[in-house]
């Protein structure tokens, strides 16, 4: 079994810019297969500042392949603190974003970060974003379904689920 990426997401999301440095610098020279265990361990910070700066990285033109840069927001989205930041940086990056990535790529973008979004509160900020780019609203349609879709979910299992769990274990 191979452990480096869970070794690389612990170092990751326990260490400080230190250890994070480390795993950048060697993502930089790493194949293709490594480099993408570095780029998912990245995106297990959970220092603020680290995500931030790599999801400008990502949104820099020079600094990942458009496939990486895509790839960073998926990552980083993957854990509930990083998905508020990433959806907090497309939030106030939408329009260099979307120079970047076009409406498709964007699209599939949001929608990752926002697949765990289940809240009223959650729908609201979605659809005040898409509001203040009203332009290119196919951006943020298909994540306003899911959120929709999830807190109907939510109203409709959350208190059976709640109940069987607490009986059960």
């Amino acid at each position: 079994m191979d452990y480096r990426e869970t070794v690389y997401c612990t170092a990751a999301g326990h260490g400080d810019e230190h250890q994070v440095a480390y795993i950048w610098h060697h993502a930089t020279s790493a194949d293709s297969v490594e480099k993408q265990r570095m780029m998912k361990a990245l995106g297990c910070s959970r220092n603020a500042t680290i995500i931030n700066r790599y999801l400008e990285l990502a949104a820099e033109n020079d600094t990942f392949s458009y496939a990486d840069a895509y790839n960073v927001f998926a990552y980083v989205s993957k854990y509930d603190s990083g998905r508020r930041l990433a959806w907090q940086f497309i939030a106030e990056h939408f329009e260099p974003l979307f120079l970047k990535f076009g409406t498709s790529n964007l699209a599939n973008i949001v929608s990752h970060v926002t697949r765990g979004f289940n809240t009223v509160e959650d729908l609201d900020e979605v659809r005040n974003v898409s509001a203040r780019f009203a332009e290119q609203p196919m951006v943020f349609d298909s994540s306003i379904h899911t959120t929709t879709a999830n807190i109907a979910y939510m109203t409709q299992n959350e208190e059976p689920l709640t109940n069987f769990l607490n009986s059960n274990t």
